[in-house]
């Protein structure tokens, strides 16, 4: 059994779509079950990102994995909750799992 992936995010679009085309080119993508936490906006800040996002995940062909999941939450969660709830879904139906994070470059 692979391990799924976990991406819980909330506005950073070009980092978001950067981590999922990485994933993506993966030789085991087609393996791979993929879930995708998107946090809901706190502030008013955050909303162009997070539409673009909620597009993206709407509209985008995620073929090349195993299985695609987005959780959408319903409120803000904020960055800790919405990664730990995301934790707790994994768990009731998986043993392991592979956590990433849309971050910026500091690079």
């Amino acid at each position: 059994m692979y391990s799924p992936v976990l991406l819980p995010t909330l506005c950073r679009y070009d980092s978001l779509v950067k981590c999922i085309d990485s994933l993506k080119a993966n030789a085991w993508a087609d393996k791979t079950d993929l879930i995708v936490a998107l946090d809901y906006p706190k502030t008013k800040t955050h909303t162009e990102g997070y539409r673009a996002i909620k597009n993206y995940l709407s509209t985008e062909d995620f073929s090349a994995f195993n299985s695609f999941q987005v959780i959408h939450r319903r409120r803000n969660y904020g960055a800790i909750d919405n990664f730990l709830e995301l934790l707790r879904e994994c768990f009731s139906k998986y043993d392991r799992c592979i956590c990433l994070l849309d971050r910026k470059s500091t690079r």
